[in-house]
């Protein structure tokens, strides 16, 4: 974070600076967001594949067709 004396003032702030700030916060929202559906989905996969494993399925295949 910046200090307070190297902050720019807010009340000179240009259309364009609000438009890159708020920008720049919907980017860090979106990659919150895909990490926290990346880990979900990690331990989803990963837990399934232990309930899979303790019926004692075997794990899908996908179908070969021939080319």
């Amino acid at each position: 974070m910046e200090r307070n004396e190297e902050r720019a003032d807010v009340r000179f702030w240009t259309t364009y600076d609000h438009f890159m700030v708020e920008r720049e916060a919907r980017a860090l929202r979106r990659r919150h967001i895909r990490a926290l559906m990346r880990t979900y989905l990690r331990r989803a996969k990963a837990r399934i594949g232990q309930s899979l494993k303790h019926a004692g399925a075997q794990p899908i295949r996908p179908e070969r067709t021939a080319a």
